[in-house]
């Protein structure tokens, strides 16, 4: 089954972070807690704006993003964890 988000919905893959030494590593969830970053796989589009106007997504697939936790709907699709989120509770995009 492919997933597809709809309407300003934004499709996540979860990841944590694993301290190593001095370094922080994402590493895949193994559903140990509430992970609060994740990779965009897919976004739903354009959403209407408060005046009814069509509104292109600010994310693109494989940006690493921070996100509410209590916003976020999981899913779990053959073994893997994702979370389905609205795109105005993404808090910001981590760059490299």
């Amino acid at each position: 089954m492919k997933i597809k988000p709809l309407n300003g919905m934004v499709l996540i893959k979860r990841i944590v972070l694993e301290r190593k030494d001095d370094f922080i590593l994402p590493t895949e969830d193994r559903g140990n807690g509430a992970a609060r970053e994740g990779i965009v796989v897919a976004t739903g589009g354009s959403t209407p704006n408060k005046s009814g106007l069509r509104v292109q997504s600010d994310l693109d697939a494989g940006d690493r993003v921070m996100y509410s936790q209590y916003d976020a709907t999981e899913i779990v699709e053959k073994g893997e964890t994702f979370v389905l989120i609205e795109e105005s509770a993404i808090m910001l995009v981590l760059n490299d």
